[in-house]
């Protein structure tokens, strides 16, 4: 507890999948609810747990927005977020607190991922290694980061309010981090807040979502008309790069078989570099809405 009775540590659960996931992410969480306040955003409400907020969101709010409203409803002076597709190792929270008590110049600290053994199908790993591939770890990791896992991260609450996190606008931690990374020490990859992807984010899935996800992304970044021109342009070689990019991981973790999680990344990674090219030409639009 803090000096004025608030937590520590504010855990906002963000329920992409609901039903049986939240649930399982809730069952790792709730032994430390006596420690630390666990916020859940959520379209709709769960079934009543001590220690454990229901904060209702629109059915069509987006992550960032979840994100936000958690965020805003925090009170501790470190919020972090997980996403109901993961489930964290045992003693996650404490050692979210720990290392932000051990690093103080972190404003930043994400968690590593590892895999689960059984249960995600092709489309699903393929999207985790597009998405995550480059947080995947099986080895103990300690080091210094310029991006984190969106589904397992924290930041100090002083962080969140300089950069305007808790205004309500959207809170999308590809546009944060690089922002916070640009000081010494202030973004961190750590394995002992670590957590496992143990279910595929359906909407994620689709298509139509990675089109909408691209163009967001290319749409919120900040260059010149000329640039953006060009970055359009190079757009269609973005799929090979993706892919050649999960083959290279998918190996280093001993990911096997291959070729169906290939031929989805393919996909996958065609969705995606249409919709930068076209956020990169018209902003991103409404683009937001879909991610959810």
């Amino acid at each position: 507890m803090t000096g004025d009775g608030a937590p520590g540590l504010s855990i906002v659960v963000i329920a992409l999948q609901g039903g049986e996931a939240t649930q399982r992410l809730l069952d790792a969480l709730t032994p430390a609810a006596d420690c630390c306040e666990i916020l859940v955003a959520a379209a709709r409400e769960g079934e009543p747990r001590p220690g454990v907020e229901w904060l209702a969101t629109a059915d069509d709010a987006s992550v960032p927005v979840r994100r936000s409203i958690g965020a805003a409803r925090a009170s501790g002076d470190v919020v972090a977020f997980l996403e109901d597709t993961v489930v964290p190792v045992p003693g996650w929270a404490k050692a979210v607190h720990t290392l932000h008590a051990l690093h103080p110049a972190a404003q930043a600290i994400g968690g590593t991922l590892q895999l689960a053994a059984a249960g995600l199908s092709p489309a699903a790993l393929a999207l985790a290694l597009l998405d995550a591939g480059r947080f995947l770890r099986s080895a103990e990791t300690s080091e210094l980061a310029t991006a984190l896992p969106g589904c397992n991260l924290s930041f100090k609450r002083s962080a969140l309010l300089e950069h305007g996190a808790l205004s309500g606008a959207p809170l999308r931690e590809a546009e944060l981090i690089p922002k916070l990374a640009s000081r010494p020490g202030a973004v961190r990859l750590e394995s002992d807040m670590a957590a496992t992807i143990t279910t595929q984010d359906s909407r994620g899935l689709r298509l139509n979502s990675r089109f909408h996800h691209g163009r967001l992304y290319a749409g919120h970044r900040e260059s010149s008309l000329a640039e953006r021109g060009v970055r359009a342009l190079l757009t269609p070689l973005l799929p090979p790069v993706l892919v050649y990019r999960c083959w290279r991981i998918a190996a280093r973790i001993g990911l096997k078989p291959l070729a169906p999680v290939l031929a989805r990344a393919l996909w996958l990674a065609s969705a995606w570099s249409l919709g930068e090219a076209a956020g990169f030409l018209s902003e991103p639009g409404a683009a937001e809405r879909h991610w959810r």
